[in-house]
């Protein structure tokens, strides 16, 4: 899979999802994720395939990820 700035940001939009929602759903940081979408730095490999397993992903699936994910950091504080 290539690497669009745009097609990520369009991918997050189409989502429904923040910039600190996606971020935690690629265990990367929020300024990582504005850095993508400005097109100062790239994913790295790794990450690309991650993220291509989410754009699989409906947006009820993904919203069901992050839920599962918030919930069990709120288990863990």
């Amino acid at each position: 899979m290539r690497f669009r700035a745009d097609g990520f940001r369009s991918f997050r939009a189409r989502l429904g999802l923040s910039v600190r929602e996606l971020a935690a759903l690629l265990v990367v940081s929020e300024q990582t994720i504005y850095n993508w979408e400005s097109e100062t730095t790239r994913p790295q490999p790794s990450m690309v395939g991650a993220i291509a397993e989410l754009r699989g992903l409906g947006k009820r699936e993904v919203q069901g990820r992050l839920e599962k994910l918030l919930n069990s950091k709120a288990v863990e504080a």
